[in-house]
């Protein structure tokens, strides 16, 4: 993330040149001389004021001043310079230099395309006066710009170098004192009151001009320069330039990143060509998004792309390696997410691999018990070296999951996935979750990123959807093992994704093992149920407390954790219509059993009413009757009584039947529901790395150790046998 932007370009400069340039004009001119009474030669003699800005800007106060003298530069330059050098006599001092000074100026513009080699050869003829700051200045100014022209990086630090030593020096006595002599009749008061702007100039010509020339070379020395205008220098005299119409705001930057975590040892050269980068990277950025893969959003990333290899050129150590790498993968990711984004083919190059990276990450992790010092960090010491180790697996882990996303984007004619991008896909996510099991075993867990095990669980299911759609989806026996194994792989990262417990589900039923879902489920639900970190999360109400509370209810429940995996929202409606089913039944079931004992008693009671009447009318009641060796046969209320009792027997049978299930619906049920309505977490979770339960997450899968190894079937992914043949189904080349 480019988390400070500079605007090198922008309407501080416009400040400078209004604020600046033309009060300064006013200011320092002889005399007040009327608007038609103006001439180049006032210009040309302040130049020092406006020469460093940038072209459009130069091209925009030249047209203003050719406005007000009635005459280009361009006309000037051809009509008054050879007419003084047709002269018998020499031309002054002051003609050579505003001769040379017009020179650089036009072609800084691109109206004299041989100005600056004519520049140089006009200069050089004062080499005799250099005695005069002025011209020992436009000297080494005119100079430095053949420098940057020619790409000659220590001829321009030697140039500015002489500025600064020969020009700026001597005239740095206090700046109260050179007023007081600007009183005078010191031929050089003029000039010195001039310094605040040459302390502009040398600042821009070192910051921006260097950079706009695209200079690639070491110009390191120039540091000690820069350090020394933020020291009451650039922006110390408001009453000449005002403080926002100065460079003061980005040089206190750059100097501020030459002390930083990513400045490669303190180096100008690198940090300088790393904002010039930074600059492109935006202006490519901005494109993507508006005008997506627009001719001048590719060349913008070409451009971005040149500048970040430049300031890889200029890396001399692993830490300012690794901030240009953290940046690149970075734009790696947003073209291809751009790419999934609108659905079209990526046809940009950008040439930072991410197994680059993780080779640059492995010589950072492989430093964190010693060595780390010399890798670029001694100054800003461990915090520094571990926060650039973090935030470079961030960026691996955001471009290989942008990647693998595109690549599942892609289309064939007929709609479905290309088989050439789904091993695209798996390979991105197989190389993370590669890299991810040699790193995580660190026991103190310094150099990973908390946010790096959420990954895991993206890497996993990514694989395992591969897997499923490959061959237009038509799953071996194999394949679909691997697909059980990564999705119980990720569910042991993030089990609180409803969606993939479905798609284990449905996994398990293309396999013919959907009545193994709890078998599968349940080690990953009870890791949950029982974890420690969890309990004190949710009782300490911390982040999404009461949804992670709702899931680990849901996973104590047997009937929950069977929802997850076959029901969602749309079956809700299906499972409350049959939950409502089932409590009409047991209400009809209660009535029966009501009628039947009615029914059953009623008939007893006949029965003993009959049998009463018989004894009575046959004398039975006033003897004893001699025992009966055979009982007589039974009478038809008798079998209808006994068959009464058995249907008594059934209904309640099915009847506590029926209230066990309800008592579990109507208590799972609910659990359940209070499930749904959470999938934003695992959008949140993707788009936020500091998110705290990223930290959550980490101890989860710390706690038991999950994963070193996940219990399942097949192998994990990590191990070489089930490694090799993943790659050799997918038919990709074996890591």
């Amino acid at each position: 993330m480019i988390r400070y932007r500079i605007d090198l370009t922008g309407s501080r400069l416009r400040r400078f040149v209004q604020a600046g340039a033309l009060a300064t004009l006013l200011l320092l001119s002889p005399g007040p001389a009327p608007a038609t009474e103006a001439t180049w030669n006032d210009y040309l003699d302040h130049a020092y004021v406006y020469a460093a800005a940038d072209v459009e800007d130069l091209r925009s106060l030249l047209r203003r001043a050719t406005g007000v003298i009635g005459r280009s530069l361009a006309e000037y330059h051809a009509e008054v310079f050879p007419v003084l050098s047709a002269r018998n006599q020499p031309m002054s001092e002051a003609s050579i230099r505003r001769k040379a000074i017009a020179e650089l100026l036009l072609f800084r513009t691109g109206e004299l395309p041989g100005g600056l080699s004519a520049a140089v050869d006009t200069i050089d003829s004062l080499e005799d006066r250099l005695d005069r700051h002025e011209n020992r200045y436009w000297f080494h100014v005119i100079h430095a710009n053949a420098a940057l022209q020619s790409g000659d990086a220590e001829a321009f630090v030697d140039q500015i170098l002489g500025l600064w030593l020969e020009v700026i020096t001597p005239l740095e006595v206090p700046f109260e004192t050179y007023k007081t002599l600007a009183l005078t009749e010191n031929g050089n008061a003029g000039f010195v009151r001039s310094l605040p702007h040459l302390y502009e100039s040398v600042a821009r010509m070192i910051l921006v001009q260097s950079q706009t020339a695209a200079l690639d070379g070491d110009i390191d020395s120039l540091g000690a320069i820069a350090r020394i205008l933020t020291d009451e220098r650039v922006g110390a005299n408001p009453e000449v330039i005002p403080v926002e119409a100065t460079s003061k705001a980005f040089l206190d930057h750059i100097v501020a990143r030459l002390d930083g975590p990513e400045s490669d040892g303190g180096s100008l050269s690198f940090t300088l060509a790393l904002v010039a980068a930074e600059r492109a990277h935006q202006i490519a950025r901005r494109r993507l998004a508006e005008d997506g893969f627009a001719p001048a959003t590719e060349a913008a990333i070409r451009d971005s792309v040149a500048a970040y290899q430049r300031a890889l050129r200029n890396a001399n150590t692993l830490q300012g390696q690794v901030a240009v790498y953290s940046r690149a993968l970075r734009q790696l990711g947003e073209v291809h997410a751009t790419g999934e984004r609108l659905g079209v083919e990526v046809d940009v190059d950008v040439p930072f691999s991410i197994d680059r990276a993780l080779a640059l990450y492995d010589t950072l992790q492989a430093a964190r018990n010693g060595g780390w010092e010399r890798l670029g960090y001694v100054d800003q010491g461990r915090e520094a070296y571990l926060a650039a180790t973090r935030n470079l697996w961030s960026e691996i882990q955001d471009a290989s999951f942008n990647s693998a996303r595109y690549y599942m984007s892609r289309r064939d004619p007929s709609g479905g996935i290309d088989d050439e991008s789904i091993v695209n896909a798996i390979n991105a996510y197989s190389r993370y979750l590669h890299a991810f099991e040699r790193y995580q075993g660190d026991p103190v867990g310094e150099t990973l990123p908390d946010s790096a095990y959420f990954g895991a669980y993206l890497a996993a299911r990514g694989i395992g959807d591969g897997v499923l759609f490959f061959a237009g989806g038509d799953a071996s026996v194999d394949q679909l093992e691997e697909a059980i194994t990564q999705y119980r792989r990720a569910l042991s990262f993030f089990p609180f994704d409803r969606e993939l417990w479905a798609t284990l589900a449905v996994a398990l039923q293309r396999s013919g093992r959907e009545s193994e879902f709890l078998a599968v489920a349940k080690p990953v639900a009870d890791h949950i149920v029982h974890s420690r970190h969890l309990d004190r999360w949710i009782q300490n109400h911390a982040e999404w407390a009461e949804p992670l509370e709702s899931f680990r209810r849901a996973f104590e429940n047997d009937r929950s954790l069977i929802y997850l995996g076959f029901a969602d929202e749309t079956k809700l409606d299906e499972l409350e219509t049959e939950f409502a089913r089932l409590k009409k039944e047991r209400v009809e079931i209660e009535e029966a059993i009501a009628a039947t004992r009615i029914e059953r008693d009623e008939l007893g009671e006949k029965r003993r009413e009959v049998h009463r009447l018989a004894a009575e009318l046959s004398g039975e009641n006033d003897g004893p009757t001699p025992p009966s060796v055979t009982s007589g046969p039974r009478s038809i209320e008798s079998r209808t009584i006994a068959q009464l009792g058995l249907d008594l027997e059934r209904l309640s049978s099915s009847g506590s039947r029926l209230e066990a299930r309800i008592d579990a619906i109507e208590e799972s049920l609910p659990i359940f529901e209070a499930t749904l309505g959470h999938d934003d977490m695992v959008w949140k979770l993707a788009a936020q790395r500091d998110h705290p339960v990223h930290a959550l997450l980490r101890r989860l899968a710390e706690e038991t150790g999950e994963t070193a190894s996940p219990s399942s079937p097949s192998a994990a992914i990590g191990s070489d046998t089930p490694w090799q043949a993943l790659q050799s189904w997918i038919g990709g080349t074996t890591r």
